[in-house]
């Protein structure tokens, strides 16, 4: 299970790797996630080994009590 202080940490990490590159605005990344950005933030998990795993459904768990 990914805490929310982990999950706000690589959620910050892959936030400014995609800013960086122009992918998302930052207030695509700030605001309510699209199915696009979500599926994003998967494959950059997926590809990062080194990260926690999240599946999609915590994912989603972690986004409907956004509150940061």
């Amino acid at each position: 299970m990914v805490a929310t202080a982990e999950f706000i940490s690589f959620r910050d990490r892959f936030s400014k790797d995609f800013l960086k590159a122009g992918t998302f605005t930052a207030g695509q990344i700030d605001s309510q996630w699209n199915e696009t950005l979500k599926t994003t933030f998967l494959n950059w998990i997926a590809a990062h080994p080194n990260e926690p795993k999240i599946t999609k459904e915590g994912l989603e768990k972690f986004l409907e009590k956004r509150t940061w």
